[in-house]
């Protein structure tokens, strides 16, 4: 059964960010591809929010799921998948937290 989704505003901002990059660095198809590729994780995930694993950063608990190059952090919060950020696999993750 899979719950519902909920972005954080910095989550969307992230999403546009990625999408904006890949538009102007490749393409707007390759931009669309990537993007709809976030979506369908999301919802492999809200599918089975197993999928992530867990990271403890300022005593905070959070999991994470790996998409290409970027890992989105989330927690699971009365039936609905709560997702914090969308960040890329190079950024320091406790700063953007």
């Amino acid at each position: 059964m899979s719950i519902a989704i909920k972005l954080s505003r910095l989550a969307e901002l992230d999403l546009e960010e990625i999408w904006l990059y890949t538009f102007e660095k490749w393409s707007l198809s390759q931009a669309n591809f990537y993007h709809d590729n976030f979506f369908i994780g999301l919802n492999e995930l809200a599918s089975n929010t197993e999928l992530g694993k867990p990271i403890t950063i300022d005593n905070r608990v959070f999991y994470y799921y790996k998409i290409a190059h970027h890992f989105i952090f989330y927690q699971e919060k009365e039936h609905t998948l709560f997702v914090y950020r969308i960040l890329h696999e190079m950024m320091d993750f406790p700063r953007h937290l």
